[in-house]
């Protein structure tokens, strides 16, 4: 597998574009940080799904249901996992844009919501890719999305 190179323009011009105004704050900050890590994205995949409240949160307005948690996120962790580090693998990932949209596609065929609830998770979860390099990404998460 081919590493893929890391190119913050293009990941702030798909938020700009696409990713819903409320949650664009919250994204940029994390992905303009240089030091963040694999915990971190998951914390804020989790938070932008609902499936986690961000400290401080009054009214909690995602899921309740405990059982469920984590759920969403991870259906979006396993496609972009099926999408990067699969055999199917044909110079996935090159085009930033393209490899979100393909991954939102195959999340949103399994989870029955609108793509803007989750445009904001899924860049998250293709810039943790880029952001920790491709193999090692795809090591880390081959066992937990099986």
């Amino acid at each position: 597998m081919s590493e893929l190179i890391l190119n913050l323009s293009d990941f702030e011009e798909v938020i700009d574009s696409y990713v819903p105004s409320y949650q664009r704050e919250d994204i940029l900050k994390v992905i303009s940080n240089g030091r963040v890590n694999e915990d971190e994205l998951e914390d804020l995949g989790l938070t932008l799904t609902g499936e986690k409240y961000p400290e401080g949160l009054f009214i909690p307005t995602g899921s309740s249901n405990n059982s469920n948690k984590g759920e969403i996120w991870g259906v979006i962790k396993k496609q972009t996992h099926q999408y990067f580090c699969t055999e199917f693998d044909n110079d996935n990932g090159s085009l930033i844009k393209d490899a979100i949209n393909e991954v939102l596609t195959s999340v949103l065929s399994i989870v029955y919501v609108t793509k803007d609830l989750l445009i904001a998770a899924v860049t998250v979860a293709v810039f943790s890719v880029y952001k920790i390099g491709k193999n090692t990404w795809c090591a880390m998460n081959s066992n937990k999305t099986e």
